[in-house]
């Protein structure tokens, strides 16, 4: 059996559907992923971004279903569609190529349960087809609560002071590049908590960072 028609096989067996069943091959029909465009988000801190983006809205039933069943069931095979939503479009809205690509770092205690991060997957998918380097630049320092749910006063404490830079990027001498592009990359963004503090944290001890922020949703 060829590989094409072995991989036939398994989608019919184990299908990528998605919920509009556009394609037993893939998650998403690049016809879909080319649909979605980058939006940029209004924020308060135009001093930690230089640009703040996200491709859909969580209104978007297709794509709320995929992000869920790539979190919480472990279909991660859905990262690379996810991955190509960025892949397909950042050139729409004149997002500069990056430097380094990072992510928004895990919660300790959820990455033990699931042993997967679906932001440093998707980081992960991209950086390998731009051939861009991939960096793990933060950590969290506690575990926190879910965001999910909470006030605007409830996620800024719930997020005061969880992250830090990791040892690996306070060795490395990235100041040596004058004004990297670091694309910052998450799934869902919500109120816009989680970046703002990862951002900060980066400003903070990599001035002459330039970080766009990425998330597939809002």
């Amino acid at each position: 059996m060829t590989a094409n028609a072995f991989s036939f096989v398994l989608d019919l067996f184990f299908p990528k559907q998605n919920l509009e069943y556009s394609s037993i091959h893939t998650y998403l029909t690049v016809s879909e992923i080319e649909k979605f465009k980058p939006e940029q988000i209004p924020s308060e801190n135009s001093e930690l971004f230089s640009g703040l983006y996200s491709f859909s809205s969580f209104q978007n039933n297709l794509l709320a279903d995929l992000i869920h069943r790539a979190k919480f069931n472990g279909e991660l095979e859905i990262c690379t569609s996810l991955a190509d939503i960025i892949l397909f479009n950042w050139q729409k809205a004149g997002i500069s190529k990056p430097d380094i690509i990072t992510f928004i770092p895990p919660d300790k205690k959820r990455f033990t349960q699931r042993q997967y991060h679906i932001p440093q997957k998707i980081a992960k998918i991209v950086a390998g087809k731009l051939g861009v380097r991939i960096q793990e630049t933060l950590f969290k320092t506690r575990a926190t609560k879910s965001q999910v749910g909470l006030t605007k006063e409830e996620r800024l404490t719930n997020l005061s002071a969880a992250f830090e830079i990791t040892q690996e990027v306070k060795e490395i001498n990235f100041l040596s590049t004058k004004f990297p592009i670091v694309w910052l990359i998450d799934d869902v963004y919500t109120t816009g908590t989680t970046f703002k503090e990862c951002a900060g944290v980066l400003k903070r001890d990599l001035p002459n960072w330039k970080i766009i922020g990425l998330a597939i949703s809002n």
